[in-house]
């Protein structure tokens, strides 16, 4: 066993033990089993797959001042996508069965926050798409659900309404895509193969910095990121036996970007812009504007509606891959889309819900819709909803498509 798992545990061990001093404690979590089954019958990758989540969290308060929160995530599926166990400081490139989701040590007086270890940043103005969220990888096995990986850092944030925060993280993380043989995989032409992941070395690693400010009831939003991209484009290499292999490579970029929110008669107004510098790849602005709303008393009483739709489309300002060939770029995936979330609710317990969720890709003309019915009692949800994409093979979700299938997601909140 490694020194630095051995200091692992011993620090977990004291995390546990020193909760007798804790002056509250705090707890919770939820356990979940998603189940789905595809209606196209592929040649690697599961027709049927089954996954149990579950994921309890402790905070300890040990003063007005001090607090230590730890978010465990333990999971088994039916497809081997999980491997192993929490082993490294740095992200790997699959799912773990036992791992740190969250876990990190915090000192806030006043003005004040400073945080060390493993977090999870959110500086995203829109939804899933935006230019100011870069700091953490993503899991991609399940391409549709974008979910955030944590990474070890020392963030610093002052400030309320207006404020500054830096975030500094020394070792480069990886997001996860899927391999060989995953569902997910993405469907590459006749003789092209994707290859493992090429890292960069594990102690490049990356700086943020974002301030922002409420100005006339509009939260207004600068920041900056310099280090590598979450998402890997494709470098093609020729082999002894004629077929090329498509490695996935993550460049070093530079991103600049500003957010706006306003809210007014009702409607959230939102909008981001990026500047996108890569290192040997695409320059690139991105922009995404959006709105949403909540409307009650729709047709009855109690109900209610939720609705937000955004656009998102990019200006390339030096080109150097070919989209048509660089599939593997989740982050530029979405571009002259049109997304769409809504949750209409029968009642304000919000005991039945009917949900759709997706977006049309005008650039590629393909697409993604979801939609579902979801019902919550107690502590207790229970979604069973559809999952359609479509398009050419030549467009992103156009890849896709033989993934359509229908899922079963079960919920238990502590």
């Amino acid at each position: 066993m490694r020194n630095w798992l051995r200091l692992y545990i011993f620090l977990v061990s004291l995390f546990i033990s020193q909760s007798i001093w804790a002056v509250e404690i705090e707890h919770g979590g939820k356990v979940s089993v998603f189940n789905s089954l595809y209606f196209t019958n592929k040649e690697q990758g599961e027709d049927v797959f089954s996954e149990i989540r579950f994921q309890p969290y402790l905070t300890l308060f040990f003063s007005d001042s001090v607090l230590a929160h730890l978010e465990t995530d333990l999971r088994l599926d039916t497809a081997g996508y999980t491997q192993g166990y929490f082993d490294d400081v740095t992200s790997e490139t699959e799912r773990r069965v036992a791992d740190i989701k969250e876990g990190y040590a915090e000192y806030a007086k006043e003005r004040l926050r400073l945080r060390v270890g493993k977090q999870i940043f959110d500086w995203s103005v829109a939804d899933t798409v935006s230019p100011s969220d870069n700091l953490n990888p993503r899991d991609w096995t399940d391409v549709i659900k974008w979910e955030r990986i944590g990474i070890p850092a020392v963030s610093a944030r002052y400030g309320y309404d207006s404020y500054c925060e830096i975030v500094w993280a020394p070792f480069f993380n990886s997001s996860i895509i899927p391999k060989e043989g995953w569902r997910w995989q993405k469907e590459l032409a006749r003789g092209i193969i994707q290859a493992e992941q090429d890292l960069p070395d594990r102690h490049q690693g990356q700086i943020a910095a974002r301030f922002g400010m409420v100005w006339h009831q509009t939260d207004l939003s600068l920041s900056y990121y310099r280090g590598y991209n979450f998402s890997p484009t494709v470098e093609f290499q020729p082999t002894l036996t004629r077929e090329i292999l498509a490695v996935p490579i993550y460049r070093k970029l530079q991103a600049y970007s500003a957010g706006i929110a306003k809210s007014a008669s009702g409607f959230t107004f939102r909008g981001e812009i990026g500047y996108i510098n890569q290192r040997n790849g695409d320059d690139f602005t991105q922009y995404v504007i959006g709105v949403d709303r909540i409307w009650d008393a729709i047709f009855q009483p109690a109900d209610s509606l939720y609705l937000l739709v955004q656009y998102t489309d990019e200006v390339e300002t030096e080109n150097i891959t070919s989209h048509e060939i660089d599939l593997l770029n989740f982050r530029r995936a979405l571009s002259k889309a049109v997304m769409l979330k809504s949750e209409y609710s029968f009642n304000n317990q919000e005991t039945w819900k009917l949900k759709l969720e997706g977006f049309y890709n005008f650039r590629d003309k393909d697409s993604y819709f979801e939609p579902a019915v979801a019902y919550r009692y107690d502590n207790w949800e229970t979604e069973l909803g559809l999952g359609i994409a479509s398009g050419s093979n030549s467009s992103f979700m156009g890849g896709y498509d033989q993934n359509d299938r229908i899922f079963l997601i079960i919920t238990r909140s502590f």
